[in-house]
C-alpha cells in the first residue's frame, strides 16, 4: 500500500519517539510505501531539508504563506504517485486543507488523526486549562458558506478563514481515528457520525527504551522525582512546584528534576519554589536528549505528571517501560492509561497535597512501587503493542477506502 502522511513536522531525524514518525517507520518496517508531507521551515536544524529519507519514509517538506497555501506542497504532490490513502495527522495543521483538496481530486481516501481535540484554541477558552468549561461546539465552521456568513456578521475574516481551514477536514474525511474513548465522545459531540470514528491509542519504541543503558548525566540525591513535559501550565509544573514542601517534609533530601524543550515559564517554577522553601531541592535540566530522557526515568523513583489535559500522554508510557511508577492527574484520557493502585496513581487535579500524599505513598512504600512498576510494563506490553494497533490502523485505512467508494 502506498500510504501518503500529512503532518506539522512529526517525521524529523531527532524526535524518534513522535507518533507519525513511529507509524512511518512501522508501516515501512512492514513492506508499505510512506511519503510524508510537512512543514519546511529554513534555518531550523530540523525542518530546513527540502526533501530527505528518514528510516525510509520519504519525507517532503514545503513552506506556506499567510493564506495557508504552498507552491511547494502542490508541487510535490502533483509529482508523487497517486498514494492509496491520506492520513492526515493534527487538526491545527496549516497545509491540510490544500493536501486534502489536491488529494480529493484523486479521488485519494482520506483518514484524519485530530491528536487531542481540546487543543484547539476555537474549541476552549484557554487552552492550559481545557476541562475548566464547557467546549464551544458551535464555534466550529465546516463549510464554505458558514464561514462566509460568519465573516460578513463579524467582519474578522482571517479568522473565521482560518477556522474554517483547520476543521473542513472533520467533515471530509472519511475516517477519523481517536487516540481514546474521550476524545471519541467529543468528535460525535462536534457532530462526526460514530461509525466515522474508530478507537486506536498512540504507541511507543519499547525496543529502543530496553536498548538504552548508562546513568544519567544528572547527579541528583534521592528519592528523586521527575517530571518530563513543557512548563506550560496545561502540564501542571506549578501544582507540582506547590507539592513539593509535602514531599520534602517527609523526605528532606529529596530532588524534584524537570525535563523539557520549553522552559518558558521557568521563572514562575523558580518563584514558588522561592516562597515555599523547597528551591534547594529544584533541579531544571531543560532539553536533554531522548536517551538522557530514558535514563532519567530509569534512575527516578515516581514519575509526575499533574496534567490539566492530555490528547494522549506518551510520556505515561515511556516512564512504565523504563520501569518508573507514575502519578497523573484524574481525568479523561488519564484514567484510560493509568488504574489508580494497579500500574499508576491519580491524584485530584488542581491539588497539590493529593498529589504529594501519592508521590509519599510511592516513595514510602516498596511492595507498593514494584507492583506499579510491574502491572505498568505489563500494560505497555499487552495493551499498547505496536504490531496490534498498526494493525488496526490498516484496517481503518481499509474501511477509509470502502467509504470513499460509495
Amino acid at each position: 500500500m502506498r500510504i501518503a502522511l500529512v503532518t506539522t513536522g512529526g517525521v524529523t531525524s531527532f524526535f524518534k519517539d513522535w507518533p507519525e514518525y513511529l507509524l512511518g517507520r512501522a508501516l515501512v518496517e512492514r513492506g508499505h510505501d510512506v511519503i510524508c508531507y510537512t512543514y519546511r521551515e529554513p534555518g531550523s536544524a530540523l525542518l530546513s531539508n527540502r526533501q530527505e529519507n528518514i528510516d525510509g519514509i520519504r519525507v517532503h517538506r514545503a513552506r506556506y504563506n499567510r493564506f495557508w497555501f504552498s507552491q511547494e506542497l502542490a508541487q510535490d504532490i502533483i509529482l508523487e504517485a497517486r498514494p492509496d490513502v491520506v492520513h492526515v495527522h493534527h487538526l491545527r495543521n496549516c497545509i491540510s486543507y490544500e493536501a486534502i483538496s489536491l488529494l480529493r481530486r484523486r479521488h485519494v481516501p482520506v483518514v484524519l488523526s485530530p491528536l487531542g481535540v481540546l487543543h484547539d484554541p476555537f474549541l476552549v477558552d484557554d487552552r492550559d486549562y481545557p476541562l475548566r468549561d464547557a467546549p464551544h461546539f458551535d464555534n466550529l465552521i465546516y463549510s464554505a458558506p458558514k464561514m462566509f456568513s460568519r465573516a460578513i456578521r463579524s467582519r474578522k475574516i482571517w479568522r473565521n478563514l482560518q477556522n474554517y481551514l483547520l476543521h473542513s477536514a472533520l467533515r471530509r474525511a472519511d475516517k477519523i481515528i481517536a487516540l481514546s474513548a474521550h476524545e471519541a465522545g467529543l468528535l460525535r459531540l462536534m457532530g462526526v457520525p460514530a461509525p466515522r470514528i474508530s478507537v486506536v491509542p498512540l504507541w511507543i519504541d519499547t525496543n529502543y527504551i530496553e536498548s538504552i543503558s548508562g546513568s544519567p548525566e544528572a547527579q541528583l540525591s534521592r528519592p528523586a522525582i521527575l517530571f518530563v513535559g513543557q512548563l506550560k501550565y496545561r502540564k501542571g509544573f506549578d501544582i507540582l512546584a506547590k507539592a513539593m514542601p509535602f514531599v520534602v517534609r517527609e523526605h528532606p533530601n529529596a530532588s524534584f528534576v524537570f525535563v523539557g524543550h520549553n522552559t518558558r515559564n521557568e521563572p514562575a517554577l523558580r518563584g514558588i519554589c522561592q516562597m515555599n522553601g523547597t528551591e534547594q531541592n529544584l533541579r531544571i535540566a531543560g532539553r536533554v536528549s531522548e536517551e538522557e530522557k530514558i535514563r532519567l526515568f530509569r534512575e527516578c523513583d515516581a514519575y509526575a505528571l499533574p496534567t490539566r489535559y492530555e490528547g494522549f500522554g506518551l510520556p505515561l508510557l515511556e516512564a512504565m517501560a523504563a520501569g518508573c511508577p507514575v502519578i497523573s492527574s484524574k481525568i479523561p484520557v488519564v484514567d484510560e492509561i493509568i488504574q489508580d493502585g494497579s500500574n499508576g496513581l491519580l491524584a485530584e487535579l488542581e491539588n497539590p497535597e493529593s498529589l504529594a500524599s501519592k508521590i509519599n505513598m510511592i516513595l514510602d512504600d516498596g511492595q507498593l512501587r514494584e507492583r506499579l512498576v510491574q502491572n505498568g510494563r505489563r500494560t505497555v506490553r499487552e495493551r499498547y503493542d505496536e504490531e496490534a494497533l498498526v494493525r488496526q490502523i490498516l484496517g481503518v485505512y481499509v474501511e477509509a477506502g470502502s467509504r470513499a467508494g460509495t
